[in-house]
């Protein structure tokens, strides 16, 4: 997934042709590319399993994967064909594609069963996640949905990003990433997923990836260099704001992701948790497990709070090669996933609305030594063993790495959980964002005068160049009690409500993807950021309505 490119201001500014000249239909196949081939000695670690798929990137040659038009058609059937799918479109691409979705239910108790979420190609190059969304859409109108949706719901975006599958790239139609978006907000195609998502809170989420099969920081390793190594990838939500109810059980050994390396083992495909490069220190590479950053969806949807999940499969930039592979590797994955929610349909529905109340009720309370985890590090550990593919042997070797733990990340600021933030009239755009995460918000319909905490910024650091569009303002602050005058129209977030935490790494300016960091609230040494911290209980004189 990860991929080292750097945005200028300048390039996000060039049109369309001139940041994607692969766009024009000369050069380029639609839903098709190819930048890596694997030699036969590689590929022969990597054959076909026996099955078949009836999806249509199945059904035609292999120069190109599923058109936007063959997925429609391909949704609308199973729609049609379907009692249990009801296809709905939440919302369109900046060039005006459609963004399907199906929803999988069956009887009438549909409220009282857990529902999963799964969503993919939010990325356009990673083409066996959306192909492997069709599969599961498909094998949930047959028996297998008949029997799953006795005990859960599904819900199914098989094509976040039509713009990138289209061009095939990564990115979306401007250029930005979807999967850095889920706090900025800024792509239609990440709120509409937002939006849509809100209306079922589902407990379990699934995003479906492809990562790349090469990378230059192995070329140094046997005589070729090599390869990444496992067929799939699976990470849970990394946030340190994720309740520890939730990671504990999503990685425990009874939990979500052994049950699906097991799963995995007994197809004989080879699995380990997500990771990648990010240099060479000498002879040795420096690799990383993805990180805990609300940009991403896997954090952001595990800190709402939900079980989380990332599912990788090996596929970026080598085409069709190795396909229906990397689709029956997903398709496993995600079984795995939905079966063992399915098994434990009460106990996975009680922990995250336990998790939901408890942030709820922690929400109610001040000075009880709750801590938002504001800023934190990855713990590195030396000489950890990695399984790669040396290319010219044709066969795995185990090399030594240091590796950065994002489940191991040491906190490095932590703030006491305020009972609310106040926010002076004139952020509509930071209020629009939250509402579009599920955030409540309210505004106040007369003036409040009532002692906060404020942040003074003590120090600063803006970035020279451009990252997803914004110069990042990276803050340090002093925190003051004062009283303030806050007039009608102000914005109240009660931190009473299950998406609390994702308020505060919002609002504490020295978040890494904060609304400060991204300049949607300004911030200048010395001065004072217009976010306040309320650490008592909401004032009786308080009279406010709900933003709607």
């Amino acid at each position: 997934m990860i991929q080292k490119v750097i945005f200028t201001a300048f390039s996000l500014l060039l049109s369309t042709s001139l940041l994607f000249p692969a766009a024009s239909k000369s050069s380029f196949t639609p839903y098709y590319g190819k930048t890596y081939s694997q030699p036969e000695q590689v590929l022969a670690m990597y054959p076909n399993p026996d099955v078949e798929f009836d999806t249509p990137a199945f059904n035609k040659d292999e120069e190109s994967f599923t058109t936007q038009e063959e997925m429609e058609a391909f949704l609308n059937e199973l729609d049609q064909e379907s009692t249990l799918a009801e296809m709905k479109i939440i919302g369109k691409s900046i060039e005006g594609r459609d963004i399907p979705m199906l929803v999988f239910q069956k009887g009438s108790d549909t409220e009282n069963k857990p529902t999963v979420w799964i969503q993919a190609q939010i990325h356009g190059d990673e083409p066996a996640a959306g192909e492997a969304a069709l599969v599961m859409a498909q094998m949930l109108t047959k028996e297998y949905g008949e029997e799953l949706l006795e005990k859960i719901n599904v819900v199914i975006v098989p094509r976040v990003n039509p713009d990138g599958m289209y061009r095939f790239q990564r990115y979306a139609e401007n250029g930005l990433d979807g999967n850095r978006d889920h706090m900025k907000l800024e792509l239609p195609e990440v709120r509409a997923v937002h939006k849509a998502m809100n209306a079922y809170y589902p407990e379990v989420v699934i995003q479906l990836h492809e990562y790349s099969v090469y990378d230059s920081d192995f070329d140094h390793i046997g005589d070729e260099g090599a390869l990444k190594y496992h067929d799939v990838m699976v990470l849970s939500g990394r946030n340190l704001n994720t309740p520890k109810q939730l990671k504990e059980y999503a990685d425990g050994d009874d939990g979500f992701i052994q049950s699906t390396s097991n799963q995995l083992a007994k197809f004989g495909y080879s699995d380990r948790s997500y990771y990648y490069a990010i240099g060479v220190n000498g002879e040795k590479p420096l690799i990383s497990e993805g990180k805990g950053l609300l940009r991403t969806g896997r954090n952001i949807y595990g800190v709402q709070p939900s079980f989380s999940f990332l599912v990788e499969s090996r596929g970026i930039g080598i085409g069709r090669e190795s396909f229906k592979r990397r689709v029956h590797g997903q398709i496993v994955s995600q079984t795995s996933l939905l079966n063992h929610t399915a098994e434990n349909a009460s106990k996975v529905a009680q922990m995250v609305s336990q998790s939901r109340e408890d942030i709820t009720e922690k929400g109610k309370n001040t000075n009880d030594d709750d801590k938002i985890v504001v800023e934190s590090k990855r713990k590195v550990y030396k000489d950890k063993s990695l399984t790669v593919v040396d290319i010219a042997k044709g066969e795995t070797k185990e090399i030594p790495v240091d590796y950065k733990s994002s489940e191991d990340s040491i906190p490095l600021l932590e703030r006491e959980r305020p009972r609310a933030y106040i926010m002076p009239p004139g952020n509509d755009e930071v209020v629009e964002k939250l509402q579009n995460l599920g955030v409540e918000v309210k505004q106040l319909i007369k003036p409040l005068n009532v002692d906060v905490e404020s942040y003074t910024v003590s120090d600063q650091v803006k970035s020279s160049i451009a990252y997803e569009g914004h110069y990042r303002n990276w803050v340090k602050t002093e925190i003051n009690e004062k009283k303030i005058h806050f007039p009608t129209g102000s914005y109240l977030f009660d931190m009473a409500q299950p998406r609390a935490n994702l308020i505060a790494l919002a609002l504490e300016p020295e978040a890494d993807d904060s609304y400060v960091t991204f300049n949607f609230i300004p911030a200048e040494l010395d001065e004072e950021i217009s976010v306040y911290r309320l650490m008592e209980e909401l004032p009786s004189s308080l009279n406010c309505v709900t933003v709607e």
